[in-house]
């Protein structure tokens, strides 16, 4: 068993700067999606073209619009609303005019917009640009804006936002409301419980550990799959809650354990177990593979180490 582990750990070197988590294993902390994939990138690059587009009438366009708000007959448009988010800087009164135009253009009659633009993701990734997580909930949670952050990747965004600040609590409220408005033709949103799922691992608690648990038995119990980082979350926050017999599970409901997280977990969770026979298979398995063309199957260098001062 100690030369397996020796050998495994030789192989293992390197190889967790480059994925999922990095150092100690159940004590890591990062982003946990890319700023491209949440859409920031090209949204940091719309905003350089609007400020040269607005170059010399930026304030002209911000008086313009302060006037437009104040006036009920006057209309905000598609394109008056988009320059606006990509305009806003991090200020009292520009965010406040921005909250009016947002609210006036959502309060005009359907009938009286132009074109299909969306904006709830935009308005979103403008909060998250100006590092407003508390003005992204609110304007989340009115009941006026509804339907203006019914889309996927708003919620993506403001769960993001929440969990960058460490806001568990209030991304469980945002959860609910999102799972009362599904329906089974929106699809699934899995991509939230990835961060349901951080963020109570993050928590840490005995009541995070019930919230996350019975979220994944209602989930199994439909037939809902869960995603693999989501699995991950759950099944390192039943090893630290001291249910390792939970987390065996949990990974075994999954429709393969081939990735480095979900493999030392299993060796986390047999470790605590005291169920050693039940690692020696993995690590054999590994290691053969290792000699083989192709993807090795590695473990991350904390788990190897846990094994071998053990």
């Amino acid at each position: 068993m100690a030369g397996t582990v020796r050998n495994l750990a030789r192989l293992s070197v390197g190889w967790p700067s480059n994925i999922f988590v990095r150092n100690n294993y159940l004590n890591f902390y990062r982003c946990l999606y890319s700023e491209r994939s949440l859409g920031l990138q090209g949204y940091e690059n719309a905003r350089l073209n609007f400020r040269n587009q607005f170059l010399n009438v930026e304030n002209t366009f911000r008086t313009k619009m302060q006037e437009v708000c104040s006036q009920e007959s006057s209309m905000i448009f598609t394109e008056d609303l988009k320059s606006m988010l990509h305009l806003a800087q991090k200020k009292p009164e520009d965010i406040e005019l921005l909250v009016k135009m947002i609210t006036k253009f959502n309060n005009q009659n359907k009938e009286m917009r132009f074109g299909n633009y969306v904006f709830g993701p935009v308005v979103m990734r403008t909060f998250y640009y100006l590092d407003e997580p508390d003005l992204a909930l609110t304007a989340f949670k009115d009941p006026q804006f509804e339907e203006f952050f019914d889309q996927l990747s708003s919620h993506q965004i403001l769960l993001s936002l929440l969990y960058k600040h460490g806001k568990y609590t209030e991304m469980k409220d945002v959860y609910s409301i999102i799972k009362n408005k599904f329906t089974s033709e929106k699809g699934n949103p899995r991509t939230t419980l990835v961060l349901i799922m951080a963020a109570c691992y993050k928590e840490n608690t005995p009541e995070a550990f019930e919230y996350a648990f019975n979220i994944w038995k209602e989930m199994n119990q439909k037939g809902n799959e869960f995603m693999r980082r989501a699995i991950a979350f759950l099944a390192g926050l039943a090893i630290k809650q001291n249910a390792p017999h939970i987390a065996i599970e949990i990974i075994s409901t999954m429709r393969t354990a081939r990735f480095p997280d979900t493999r030392s977990l299993k060796v986390l969770a047999y470790t605590d177990l005291k169920r050693f026979t039940e690692i020696v298979p993995i690590l054999r398995i590994s290691l053969e593979n290792y000699r083989t063309v192709g993807p090795k199957e590695v473990f991350f260098q904390d788990v190897v180490w846990f094994q071998f001062v053990h």
